[in-house]
């Protein structure tokens, strides 16, 4: 089966912006800037449609983000 371009961009924006809420977690639960975090996000936004940015952050906010947070 061949995948097609969607899928590919999905995971390599998808992944990051799982990564990028992560290290906001991570880095509030220290106490630490999360200021390194950023890099992640523009990864994301700079790769993926606006609209799955925007589901994404509907689904997070909804506890249903389908990744790991």
């Amino acid at each position: 089966m061949v995948l097609g371009g969607h899928w590919f961009i999905l995971v390599y924006t998808g992944v990051p912006a799982a990564d990028f809420h992560r290290c906001q977690k991570a880095m509030a639960a220290r106490g630490a800037d999360p200021a390194p975090c950023q890099w992640y996000q523009r990864v994301y936004k700079s790769l993926c449609p606006t609209s799955w940015v925007t589901t994404w952050d509907e689904y997070r906010e909804e506890g249903t983000f389908p990744g790991k947070i």
